[in-house]
């Protein structure tokens, strides 16, 4: 089968693997239809993984697929040859203190499988099937769906929040579409990009205004009536408007960022200003047990206008030369 390869910092072979085969009665081997380059992917391509928290020989977490073939438990719990299917590439081992916790995006033992491949043989609890209303290039999503529905759950002072979200890329996308659904009486974006910018108000947000901190401050008081808003999302992953998060935070608001920064990376975030406003910092990092959950879900997102370009696997140099542009929200491979 073609496998990806980081051969060296940017460049990428496609190389030729043997194909793997189900051996455990848990495992599933799925042929990929489609893997989605993530931002989290782009540190292993440049190979900027000095104290890299994941497996960095992984190529690619993002994909659907269909069930070729499976174990007998995988078969009992209701798979079988021909689903479609998307999940994590991730792999928790179920048995360390934070899995045992409750807490298995935390795993001492991660694993992870490559997708940017045309077989990927995984342990069953790794897949869910895809909705019949969900298509093979949307259920590539369900993997950043999942972070955001694990997050946008989180809250502490509002039923019907206000969020600001900084940022226009898939998971901000498909943030703004949950915290609509989910009550949120007013969502704005921070964007400087005018077409992403007109997407997020064709997509639910009520107001787009230039990711400048000024800018953003001058408009949130505005917007909010004062009072700040309750959550504030960093998704353009430029920490320096961290600080910008605090100044328009509502009292007992939280800010939440899913990003992987340079590990350097510092900022002027003011600790008296969360203080005085008993404000959470909450970072996210994968999203556990969120699949079944976040395929449900998948169900009512407008999901094909976040996938701007769609190409075949040996056009992937090209696919993450695009990506690297910015000017692009999601960037799939077609594997079949």
């Amino acid at each position: 089968m073609r496998l990806v390869h980081y051969a060296a910092p940017r460049k990428i072979e496609i190389i030729t693997a043997e194909k793997p085969q189900v051996s455990g009665p848990d495992d599933v081997l799925v042929r990929i239809a489609y893997a989605g380059i993530c931002d989290d992917d782009i540190p292993l391509y440049t190979m900027d993984t000095v104290n890299w928290p994941l497996p960095s020989a992984i190529a690619g977490h993002e994909f659907s697929g269909t069930v070729e073939a499976l174990g007998e438990n995988a078969r009992k719990n209701g798979f079988c040859e021909g689903d479609r299917v998307s999940g994590q590439a991730w792999l928790f081992c179920g048995t360390c203190h934070y899995c045992k916790g409750g807490m298995e995006n935390h795993c001492m033992n991660i694993k992870c499988t490559s997708v940017f491949a045309d077989y990927a043989l995984l342990h069953q609890k790794q897949l869910c099937r895809l909705p019949d209303e969900v298509s093979l290039e949307g259920g590539a999503l369900l993997d950043p769906v999942t972070y955001c529905l694990y997050n946008s759950l989180y809250r502490q002072n509002s039923s019907a929040p206000k969020v600001m979200i900084f940022g226009v890329n898939t998971m901000s996308l498909i943030m703004l579409q949950l915290a609509k659904k989910q009550g949120a009486v007013l969502v704005d974006i921070a964007e400087n990009d005018t077409e992403k910018g007109r997407l997020a108000l064709r997509l639910g947000a009520d107001h787009v205004v230039p990711a400048e901190p000024a800018q953003i401050a001058a408009n949130a008081m505005d917007y909010t009536l004062q009072y700040g808003y309750d959550m504030v999302y960093e998704m353009s992953r430029n920490p320096d408007l961290l600080p910008c998060a605090a100044q328009i935070l509502a009292r007992r608001g939280t800010i939440l960022y899913s990003y992987m920064y340079d590990l350097t990376t510092t900022n002027d975030l003011s600790l008296m200003e969360l203080y005085m406003k008993e404000a959470v910092l909450r970072p996210f990092f994968l999203a556990p047990y969120m699949l079944e959950a976040a395929a449900s879900v998948m169900r009512t997102l407008d999901l094909k206008p976040l996938i701007s370009r769609v190409y075949p696997l040996e056009e992937i140099r090209d696919a993450f030369c695009a990506h690297l542009s910015q000017k692009n929200i999601k960037i799939l491979i077609k594997m079949a």
